[in-house]
């Protein structure tokens, strides 16, 4: 195992966010041991060079095991599980990219409380999410909505695209709804559909009588994912999620002169970015400061566990059952 103050790790997959990865985890202090991709990767070779990891592995089934002290498995969904099934049973740290399993089914197949494996829901730590959640938490009601666009660059998807989405990426918006306010129940949903085609979904979402959240999902709509709450006199806002405001008051002003009177809203300016979600991929550098305690065995509370992969899972499939619904 590796020297404590500098654990090791390994990374498994060389694609576009591996990078993003292998920055936050060297910031944060680990000794960058091994790397592969798909047998022969060119990409892991390249990557192996430039951050100077200590080798290049021509497969996973090439990686030292015991020589390191935690492991990052950032790989196409559909081969995460088996990938993690190699790993699952040594005495290292696992950070597993989302959504762990492609059906939950499948979850089945491995330990969900294995204590040292985190789920790679890096929305979690952004600074704006963080403060959301805290400045929400005492709220004894609230209604909400939350938009959810997916393949927003792209007006002409398949129902395929559209359902493989709502698993590999929209689960991200899930994981943030389940950690920040509970699992909900989904009330109502309605449909627009054309010809077989579907162009989006609203549903009603309540995760108690006096908390409720409408969630329009769209699809090749130039829109950013968002959440909104309003209660007590005030909004509170992660519009994108990257940016967190907070709304409570009102103000006169007028346009073209003194024609035209309107209100715009009085912010706080108790949130600022945290610089570190400005130098790396937001989220990134904290998840791997989190990633890091539970290698070398830190006490912490609440990181994303396999279990609430499960949920979120669950709960993406649930949408994806209604969405293809009467019209596949």
């Amino acid at each position: 195992m590796g020297n404590i103050l500098k654990p090791k790790i390994a990374f498994v997959g060389a694609g576009k966010v591996s990078e993003f990865h292998i920055k936050a985890a060297e910031a944060n202090g680990y000794v960058l041991d091994s790397i592969c991709g798909k047998n022969g990767s060119v990409n892991a070779k390249r990557l192996a060079r430039k951050y100077k990891f200590n080798n290049y592995c021509y497969s996973v089934d090439d990686i030292y095991v015991e020589n390191l002290d935690a492991i990052s498995i950032i790989v196409d969904p559909k081969n995460l599980i088996n990938i993690y099934k190699k790993f699952e049973s040594k005495k290292i740290a696992i950070l597993i990219e989302k959504p762990v399993a492609i059906k939950t089914k499948e979850l089945k197949l491995i330990d969900l409380h294995r204590s040292k494996t985190m789920v790679a829901f890096n929305r979690r730590f952004y600074s704006s999410v963080a403060s959301f959640k805290e400045s929400v938490s005492l709220l004894n009601y609230f209604q909400g909505h939350v938009n959810l666009s997916e393949l927003s660059w792209k007006t002409s998807s398949s129902t395929k695209e559209k359902n493989e989405m709502i698993i590999s990426n929209s689960i991200h918006l899930f994981d943030l709804l389940i950690h920040l306010f509970g699992k909900p129940n989904i009330v109502k949903s309605r449909k627009i559909i054309d010809s077989n085609n579907l162009f989006g979904a609203s549903f009603i979402l309540e995760f108690s009588s006096k908390k409720i959240i409408t969630m329009n999902i769209n699809f090749g709509v130039p829109r950013n994912h968002s959440i909104e709450l309003y209660s007590q006199g005030e909004v509170f806002e992660l519009k994108p999620i990257e940016i967190f405001t907070k709304t409570f008051d009102m103000k006169q002003t007028f346009l073209s002169g003194k024609s035209f009177k309107s209100y715009v809203p009085v912010n706080s300016r108790a949130w600022e970015i945290d610089k570190q979600d400005i130098n790396f991929k937001p989220g990134f550098f904290q998840m791997y400061k989190t990633f890091k305690d539970i290698t070398i065995g830190n006490d912490v509370e609440n990181f994303p566990t396999l279990s609430d992969a499960k949920n979120s899972l669950s709960f993406a499939e649930k949408i994806n059952n209604i969405l293809r619904s009467n019209y596949l």
